[in-house]
């Protein structure tokens, strides 16, 4: 159990209830995933906001249900998040989290590279491409001491090594406890490497 104040366990739980009501009409999570959404989703973006740096901008790319964005909002409402997510319909169940649960949250539907918004200081996504991919969208929208947030799978470790071609950077590797072969990476400094820029 979150030792966090009693609002705040309830807007985690109507947060739970919102999505299993709206996945009922479209796509959020997984339908096979709708029994576990606790467990599974929520609670592993809880993991995923504790582990990550305190900061007071921090954007979600593809957001989807807000996970982890949402979260996010709702465990540290001094923080500013923005969720951008291309899906307009999932656009309108994240204004209506916004709405429900009273959080200081931005929601864009746009995709990334259409989206001018001030450099935040994390940036965070979720099931959502390749090391490589998530490196090339995001590093636009980095300054100097944005740290990326990324939740990997099993396969995070060949990933990184497609990555490493192209990319330099600080990392920390943080295991997943609850399943085995995880990781969430939290990144930093992240630079094209000189051979690559001079090919640019």
């Amino acid at each position: 159990m979150l030792d966090v104040s009693r609002e705040t366990q309830d807007k985690l739980a109507l947060y739970e209830e919102l999505i299993q009501r709206w996945t009922r009409r479209i796509n959020l999570i997984s339908s096979g995933t709708i029994e576990e959404i606790r467990s599974r989703h929520i609670d592993n973006s809880i993991w995923i906001v504790q582990n990550a740096p305190i900061a007071e901008t921090w954007l979600d790319v593809g957001s989807g249900a807000g996970l982890p964005g949402v979260v996010a909002a709702i465990l540290r409402p001094r923080t500013r998040v923005t969720c951008v997510e291309k899906d307009r319909r999932k656009c309108e169940f994240l204004r209506t989290v916004r709405r429900e649960l009273d959080l200081d949250l931005v929601v864009i539907a746009d995709r990334l590279q259409n989206v001018e918004i001030a450099r935040p200081d994390v940036i965070s996504a979720r099931a959502l491409a390749s090391l490589e991919t998530l490196f090339e969208m995001m590093h636009p929208h980095m300054h100097d001491a944005t740290t990326l947030v990324l939740p990997k799978g099993q396969s995070w470790k060949s990933e990184m090594d497609l990555a490493d071609r192209s990319w330099t950077y600080d990392l920390e590797v943080i295991d997943d406890p609850n399943n085995p072969g995880s990781a969430l990476l939290n990144i930093g400094n992240l630079e094209r490497r000189v051979d690559e820029a001079q090919d640019l």
